[in-house]
């Protein structure tokens, strides 16, 4: 299985079908049960987001991309 992160440092807004897309990226590399997604360098009202929709739950959310990569 490959792992994947997210850099989300250059988006500036992310609709319902964006957040949609990564759950069903999660879901897809999450097969044998293990977090293979993380999401990076979210602006603030982006990781609100985020949170409010109940994705970090089970996405891990992290500052940098550095910080994402050495998570795994």
């Amino acid at each position: 299985m490959r792992d994947l992160v997210i850099d989300l440092s250059q988006t500036v807004s992310l609709t319902s079908i964006g957040i949609r897309a990564i759950v069903v990226i999660h879901k897809l590399l999450a097969v044998d049960g293990t977090r293979h997604l993380k999401v990076a360098a979210p602006m603030p009202y982006l990781r609100e987001m985020l949170d409010v929709s109940g994705v970090t739950q089970y996405i891990e959310i992290f500052n940098t991309v550095e910080e994402a990569i050495a998570s795994f």
